[in-house]
């Protein structure tokens, strides 16, 4: 042969041409094995090759004669492909010892050969579609075999599945000519590709054992990704990895020294098959400032600052001034304006005009910059739970999003069904069983799906069964999941791997079983299953500590639970057997009533329905969430309605207290549920109740007093009048000793503590709420508990005059959640500390005694005048530091004026 690429005449000539192009396909592969971050651009040019060079073959096997003029027509067009090829190739340096630095620098520069890398697609691509066209055109009984041929850049089918005949592999379409070509590719391709799998590659598609992960740490101008150290202390815990990859990367933006580039190095060392190699990589990259007007523009968008149609119509101007050098801008970060655009969901009221904008980057100005990592999928997918994830993903592909040699980064991958978002009850595809269906479609093998796995999502039963008898059991995509894990919602299936002898407990890397799967997408026959299968109904993931329970109730599926109740009850035979169905019953009431209760009576089912599977309504349980242990069922009340379901059933702890002390009572007037309270006091429940730090309901209410400041403070005020007129105790201390309040503190001092209270409350509720308690102190408990209260203020006030310091809650401090504490907490002060504070202000101890004293041999009416005229001054003296304190502000302000 003169020459590597030369052009030749007919048949011979065709068959040389084929040749010559399988020839340069292998060159590219051999560059792809070393180009580093090329290989993906690389990769899709010889899958576009291959795809032309087995349809030459097929053109040449049916050729009519040694001059068929469909060879003489197509040969110009292979003439063409050969050309480019020669091209492209010809840039590439042969490497050698001496040139290998340079060379590698050159092949990461293969994304800037971008005239070269079009002109050879683009002659593929009608050379592909002249052959095919001719071809079909010849011999239309051949359809189904020429359109199995142009889905060939997935994969070449070489085997069927033991038990099914080819012929049931040809499509419908292939007796009925006048189906289109594009049906009959899409029903034969999807089949055709699940018949083999490749072995996997873990270096270009990387597992998720442990011989891949890595720790990534980044600010807003460098990052660093790096295989942590203890990876290297441990075995890899996948079967299938095929290799090991160790190094780090470092990407750092230069910005900040005002150079618009980005540098980004990489070392891994990596053994495979018996070979070691260390792969070095330096990548520069032209970079934007985050300021630039592209992203100012989609940050203002964001923000209401300017309107979707002033924003396309600048980012339009933008992209006129530079298309090519727009499409490519990235900030110092490394995001693209379509990674800016779909970093996380935009707020309600502006997540349309997020739409518009992704589809104008993509669709009007056609970029794909950003979409090519596998950083973008996980971006996308991480919307779950916050945003429509699902619907992000058929948009992107409706705009064009390939994502058939996308990468899953399952390290960063998002949690599966996650009480951390906005709601697990409504967050469609919990466990991205759909998503994953989604996007196998198109890319093979993604996410470590077996053939198996895809089956399950895509095929149909039979087909399932076949590959069942073909697969190995108990095979773990990228996320643990097994084949059970994607058939829960197809109970039949569901059936045929229990029977093959698969795990009915296998879990995925949450720790989460199948039968917790079924729980959450409220499949009970698929559940039903695998507990006469020997699921383990007692497994809890390793994230949460949940069981299967749990995530029926987290998704309120109801019945789900009920129809779980029911087999139990079914399956217990003895005392022992019906004291666990006993226990079940009562924690799907707690599911119910306690952790996942509804505010708007909405449940499919009523709390009663659950009541009526339990023995007693009577029963206590641990709140691990609140750190309390031993709490009744209406400590968590809420709703007149379950009070009295709770009545019908018997309940009778009224005045049960748990470890802290804590009354349902002291819960309702806490939560200022007056009617609750009212309903409780009249069925019994003691009002004057202390819990472990003295408190009673009345404390409660009155912090409800002087923290709310709107329609809760009115609320708090009626359950004040409720408790006092049922015989509250208004001077049930804490046990705190201060001077500030003798024989200890008053809930009711808190009403007029300090300035602080004060300054919040602008219409002055504390105090109002102050005299109110007065009030109704005198007409429940006569006139001298009045004046019993008008002392406890008196002194609390001279103790503030004289400038004394406050010991309360140093002895025991309050909790910030129920108002007590956790008796394992540390005291803030020594008790030789405080006694040593009480020594050093002995003289104001006196002085104080003193002016007690002639108040107390004052009546009612004086004390009260008194009061009044000590709440003044406060006042006054609150004006003028308020007055003080914007006088500073605003000379603040003027100076800063004059320096401008």
């Amino acid at each position: 042969m003169a020459e590597l690429f030369g052009i030749a005449a007919g048949v011979a000539g065709f068959v040389s041409l084929s040749v010559q192009i399988g020839e340069g396909v292998s060159k590219l592969r051999a560059i792809r094995d070393s180009a580093g971050k090329a290989a993906t651009d690389i990769s899709t040019l010889i899958r576009e090759l291959d795809l032309l060079t087995h349809v030459m073959q097929d053109v040449i096997a049916h050729a009519s004669s040694r001059n068929d003029s469909v060879i003489q027509h197509c040969q110009a067009d292979c003439d063409q492909v050969v050309r480019d090829l020669k091209s492209l190739i010809t840039k590439i340096p042969r490497t050698s010892k001496s040139a290998m630095k340079a060379s590698a620098l050159k092949l990461l520069a293969f994304r800037d050969w971008t005239e070269n890398v079009t002109a050879l697609q683009r002659s593929i691509q009608g050379a592909k579609i002249n052959l095919i066209l001719i071809t079909t055109s010849r011999n239309s009984n051949q359809l189904n075999e020429l359109t199995l041929v142009s889905q060939l850049h997935t994969s070449i089918a070489t085997a069927d599945p033991p038990g099914e005949p080819a012929s049931e592999l040809v499509s419908t379409a292939a007796s009925d000519s006048t189906q289109s070509l594009t049906a009959s590719v899409g029903t034969v391709s999807r089949r055709r590709q699940l018949k083999t799998r490749p072995k996997r590659n873990c270096l270009s598609r990387p597992c998720s054992c442990v011989c891949h992960r890595t720790s990534r740490t980044k600010s807003r101008f460098w990052a660093l990704e790096y295989t942590p150290w203890g990876a290297f202390q441990q075995s890899c815990d996948l079967e299938a990895c095929t290799a090991t990859k160790y190094g780090a990367s470092v990407r750092l933006a230069l910005s900040q020294l005002g150079i618009r580039w980005a540098v980004e190095l990489e070392v891994y060392a990596i053994t495979a098959a018996g070979k070691f190699s260390l792969r070095p990589s330096l990548e520069v990259e032209q970079i934007v400032p985050y300021t630039s007007p592209g992203f100012e523009i989609i940050w203002r968008c964001e923000t209401s600052r300017i309107s979707f149609e002033e924003a396309s119509r600048s980012l339009r101007q933008l992209h006129e001034a530079d298309p090519y050098g727009f499409k490519r801008h990235v900030n110092p970060g490394g995001k693209s304006y379509i990674e800016e655009v779909l970093r996380y969901p935009w707020r309600m009221g502006k997540n349309q005009i997020q739409w518009k904008l992704l589809r104008l980057f993509m669709q009007e100005f056609e970029m794909t910059k950003g979409t090519e990592s596998a950083a973008f999928l996980v971006q996308c997918a991480k919307w779950i739970g916050e945003g429509p994830h699902l619907d992000l993903l058929e948009t992107l592909l409706h705009l064009g999003y390939d994502i058939s040699e996308v990468v899953g980064d399952f390290q960063d991958w998002p949690q599966l069904s996650s009480p951390n978002w906005m709601s697990e009850e409504h967050t469609p595809d919990p466990f991205f069983i759909e998503y994953f269906g989604i996007v196998c479609k198109q890319n093979q093998g993604f996410a470590g799906l077996t053939p198996l796995h895809e089956a399950i999502l895509l095929e149909s039963t039979d087909v399932v069964v076949k590959w069942i008898s073909k697969s190995r059991k108990d095979e773990k995509n990228s996320l643990g999941q097994t084949p059970l894990h994607l058939a829960v919602a197809d109970p039949q299936r569901m059936g045929a791997l229990i029977e093959a002898g698969h795990n009915v407990n296998s879990t995925d890397i949450h720790g989460i079983t199948p039968l917790m799967y079924a729980a959450a997408a409220n499949q009970a026959e698929s559940a039903i299953l695998l507990i006469e299968a020997g699921a383990s109904i007692n497994a809890v993931d390793t994230m949460y500590r949940r069981d299967f329970l749990y995530y029926a109730a987290a998704r309120r599926h109801w019945r789900f639970i009920i129809k779980f109740l029911l087999l139990l009850e079914d399956l217990a035979e003895d005392l022992a057997e019906k004291g666990i169905v006993e226990t079940w019953a009562q924690s799907a009431v707690i599911l119910y009533h306690v952790i996942y209760p509804s505010w708007y009576e909405d449940h499919e089912i009523s709390l009663h329905q659950l009541l009526m599977k339990c023995s007693t309504a009577n029963f206590t349980f641990d709140n691990i969430t609140f750190g309390t242990k031993d709490n009744c069922l209406l400590h968590y009340n809420t709703s007149i309605t379950d009070f009295g379901v709770l009545l019908e059933n018997g309940f009778e702890l009224f005045n049960h207290m748990n470890s802290h002390g804590q009354t349902p009572l002291m819960v309702a007037a806490k939560f200022c549920e007056p009617d609750l309270v009212k309903k409780l006091v009249e069925v019994g429940a003691d009002v004057n109740l202390k819990d472990s730090y003295h408190r009673t309901a009345l404390h409660f209410a009155l912090s409800k007093v002087q923290n709310n400041l709107d329609h809760g403070f009115w609320i708090a005020m009626e359950i004040m009048r409720i408790l006092l007129a049922r015989g509250a105790d208004v001077f049930t201390t804490d046990g705190c000793i201060c001077p500030c309040s003798s024989g200890g503190r008053l809930s009711a001092i808190d009403l007029i503590n300090s300035s602080a209270y004060w300054r919040q409350s602008r219409w002055g509720k504390s105090l109002v709420g102050a005299i109110e308690l007065l009030c109704l102190t005198t007409e429940y408990r006569g006139e001298q508990e009045g004046k019993d209260l008008l002392l406890y203020f008196l002194q609390r006030e001279k103790h503030e005059e004289l400038g004394m310091s406050h010991l309360c809650l140093q002895r025991h401090p309050s909790d910030g959640l129920y108002g007590f504490t956790d008796s394992s907490r540390s005291v803030r002060l020594q008790d030789e500390d405080i006694d040593a504070i009480m020594d050093e202000e002995s003289e104001f101890l006196d002085i104080l005694e003193i002016e007690m004293e002639e108040s107390n041999a004052k009546n009612y009416e004086q004390l009260l005048n008194d009061w009044f005229y000590q709440m003044k001054r406060r006042f006054e003296k609150l004006v003028e530091e308020e007055e003080s304190e914007s006088i500073k502000k605003r000379a603040k302000v003027n100076d800063q004026i004059k320096v401008l």
